[in-house]
């Protein structure tokens, strides 16, 4: 698993536009990070989309989208497994 796991961290982050990335389990232990997303930022991942979950349980996890000036994260949960992307400003 954890080969798969470098790999598509890996295939991410090659994505135009990607400035990193970041995965973590459901306790916000982090799996893998690429590029600027930092290890220490793995349980407030993972704690964002877990809040967000909340707000609607009868609805499949969402995705959360945090902008500013500096770029943009992209956070997806799906089963145990929380997503982080990185985006540069356009």
């Amino acid at each position: 698993m954890e080969r798969n796991l470098e790999k598509h961290l890996d295939d991410t982050f090659r994505l135009p536009g990607i400035a990193g990335v970041i995965c973590t389990d459901e306790h916000g232990l982090c799996l893998g990070a690429k590029g600027v997303a930092t290890r220490e930022t793995s349980g407030h991942i993972a704690n964002i989309a877990e809040s967000a979950a909340r707000l609607n349980p009868n609805l499949p996890p969402p995705v959360i989208a945090i902008e500013s000036e500096g770029g943009s994260i992209l956070i997806k949960k799906e089963g145990t497994i929380t997503m982080g992307i990185y985006k540069s400003p356009n």
